[in-house]
């Protein structure tokens, strides 16, 4: 019911803003291949960076014994790396390309969590490196893909385009904490044993790695796919913006 009802509201949002003078989201904004790969981009990059910074407590804490404080810090690693990257992202893009420097990011982004995913239990000299490279491909992707959105429209839209920007952030946030805490939760439940208890303080630390490095691949394997949505437009020159 409730995905029945998201489609049709949704498509009467859509009718209401096509056919009104002034529309809250202007439609036209969405021919631009930019502003559409930026947001597609955006939108799975925050997919798996939210889902990673959901199910990666769970990880950690349950899998591997760890406490909430080095949780935090071992995940820290990817949000302080993703700063850093992000200032050579521009310069990066204008010797490579746009599409090629996030299409990088995307392959960063798969290869860190998938590495983080398959980190030996206790090995957080691996996690940090694994997030490292995640971090890194968060530095190159997210900041170009919300040029791409923010960086061609009028100066009329704006407001609109920081509107689809942040609602790809939080489609994609929401989405990921779904999905992956969904992957967790149905590997857990297939390979548990029969009649075992399924409280918190229950679970098997090998079963819930198992259950854990699942999502993390899901993860990698969906910043794979976008790299097809990278890659719609093929520029040759960075954004005026950037001038």
């Amino acid at each position: 019911r409730a995905l029945v009802g998201t489609v049709a509201l949704t498509v009467a949002f859509v009718r209401h803003e096509a056919f009104i003078e002034h529309p809250l989201l202007p439609l036209h904004l969405f021919r631009d291949r930019n502003c559409v790969a930026g947001s597609g981009t955006l939108l799975l990059a925050a997919l798996g960076f939210n889902g990673i910074f959901f199910g990666g407590p769970l990880h950690l804490q349950l899998g591997w014994g760890e406490s909430g404080l080095v949780t935090g810090l071992l995940l820290a690693t990817i949000g302080v790396v993703e700063v850093i990257v992000a200032n050579a992202a521009i310069a990066t893009a204008r010797r490579w390309g746009v599409e090629n420097t996030i299409s990088v990011g995307l392959c960063l982004m798969a290869a860190g969590y998938i590495g983080m995913g398959f980190a030996p239990a206790g090995d957080r000299l691996w996690f940090v490196l694994a997030g490292v490279v995640a971090g890194a491909g968060n530095g190159l992707t997210i900041p170009l893909s919300v040029d791409r959105i923010m960086g061609t429209v009028e100066p009329a839209f704006a407001g609109s385009a920081a509107g689809i920007n942040d609602m790809a952030i939080e489609l994609g946030a929401s989405t990921g904490i779904g999905l992956l805490g969904t992957v967790q939760a149905v590997w857990f439940e297939a390979w548990r044993p029969a009649g075992s208890a399924t409280a918190l303080a229950d679970i098997v630390n090998e079963l819930d790695c198992a259950a854990s490095a699942a999502a993390f691949v899901v993860a990698g394997v969906v910043a794979v796919a976008a790299i097809s949505v990278a890659q719609l437009t093929r520029r040759r020159q960075p954004e005026t913006v950037w001038s």
